[in-house]
């Protein structure tokens, strides 16, 4: 026998360390303690990402049958589609770090707040390139 234990001790805190019994406790730990995320958390995590996409994704669309992205800032990554597409996830990316760092810092509900409004930061673009293209 080894100093780590057993064969089958080892195998079991390498292989199934979720089920080993100290990985249960602090599962459970974190439950009582609220730290575990709900549903709310993971929409207003990803929300940000979302938005960005449809807004990118809209502005494509608008685009490529004659239209014109009218943000004067983003306006020049438009000619390169790839650019442009990289620059707003890497917006929606930046939001969603934002509100992982509120969260870790100990305001869950300004976290999912600021998650749940920076989605309409690319959501209400979306949504105006939508009646745009209705328009077109």
């Amino acid at each position: 026998m080894s100093d780590k234990g057993t064969l089958w001790e080892r195998w079991r805190d390498e292989t199934l360390p979720n089920l080993a019994p100290g990985s249960l406790i602090e599962r459970w730990k974190a439950e009582q303690d609220g730290k575990r995320r709900t549903k709310l958390d993971h929409l207003a995590r990803w929300a940000p990402l979302a938005g960005q996409l449809a807004d990118a994704t809209t502005t494509a669309m608008v685009i490529s049958r004659g239209g014109r992205e009218v943000n004067p800032v983003m306006q020049p990554l438009t000619e390169r589609m790839p650019l442009f597409f990289a620059v707003k996830i890497a917006m929606g990316m930046a939001q969603m770090v934002a509100v992982d760092y509120l969260r870790k810092s100990g305001h869950p509900k300004l976290a999912r707040a600021f998650g749940l409004v920076s989605f309409s930061f690319g959501a209400i673009p979306a949504a105006h390139n939508v009646g745009v293209l209705r328009r077109m």
